[in-house]
């Protein structure tokens, strides 16, 4: 009787267990160190590994991560992105003290919904997936970006989309390789996107703020804004981001600290 009952306690830890094999949970994600670092008992992030499979969605079900209506008709690769940002938002939340875990549901505009008094971000690309949050109490805008390195081909055809003829210029100022610096300034825009979109509520482009400063010795960088984006947020406005370069993707975050 006593090993009935037990039988399906301990096949869902078995299950538990080969999901978080699958994820690579055991070993901490690249990344994840260069945000908890910015900024000691202030950020909280977590990440996780993954392809995709349909084995990986499984994995991540298992794990108590569930697709939301919205994305039960994605493609295979935004499902899998989908959860393995969400696991990777709850491990962030877990860290911060958030527990139980919680889901994070979707906004209208598709946004994360965190929950109250949190700010956070979640960034994917390729294999691994990445998230991170504060408390509202000590930050008030934060942006995370994952990217892997633009081909020097690929980056020589989509510059224009991304970068002005002031950036380029200060690319060959700076001597960056152009992918690279196309590839950071893609990312640090992107960051500065996820940080200020709950406040401006409004999409807006990579034309929208320039890479006016990098120092490739504290890994910083500063954007300037070009228009303005709402009352609080308007051209000439600045923000500074920092970033971390390994196994060839970028990682930038750009975090506004509550002053008040």
């Amino acid at each position: 009787m006593i090993r009935e009952t037990l039988e399906p306690v301990i096949s869902e830890q078995l299950q538990q267990s080969a999901a978080l094999t699958l994820i690579e949970a055991q070993q901490k994600p690249i990344f994840v160190d260069f945000i908890s670092l910015t900024a000691t008992n202030i950020l909280f992030s977590g990440g996780c590994y993954y392809k995709t499979e349909e084995v990986y969605l499984a994995a991540f079900s298992q794990l108590g991560i569930k697709l939301p209506e919205s994305q039960k008709k994605a493609v295979l690769k935004r499902q899998v992105e989908f959860m393995a940002g969400r696991y990777s938002a709850q491990q962030a939340l877990y860290t911060l003290g958030v527990n139980p875990p919680v889901m994070i549901p979707v906004n209208k505009d598709r946004s994360p919904h965190w929950p109250d008094g949190i700010v956070g971000a979640i960034t994917h690309s390729d294999h691994l997936a990445l998230a991170v949050v504060a408390d509202q109490k000590n930050v008030t805008a934060l942006g995370v970006d994952l990217e892997k390195e633009i081909n020097p081909t690929i980056a020589k055809d989509i510059a224009k989309q991304i970068i002005s003829l002031t950036e380029q210029n200060n690319c060959a100022k700076w001597g960056c390789p152009f992918n690279w610096f196309l590839t950071l300034a893609f990312s640090a825009k992107e960051s500065l996107y996820k940080a200020l979109y709950p406040h401006v509520k409004q999409f807006f482009g990579f034309e929208a703020a320039e890479l006016i400063e990098l120092n490739t010795i504290e890994q910083s960088f500063r954007l300037q804004l070009t228009e303005d984006l709402s009352g609080n947020y308007k051209a000439g406005d600045c923000f500074r981001g920092t970033y971390s370069y390994q196994e060839g993707f970028i990682c930038t975050l750009i975090m506004c600290i509550n002053s008040g």
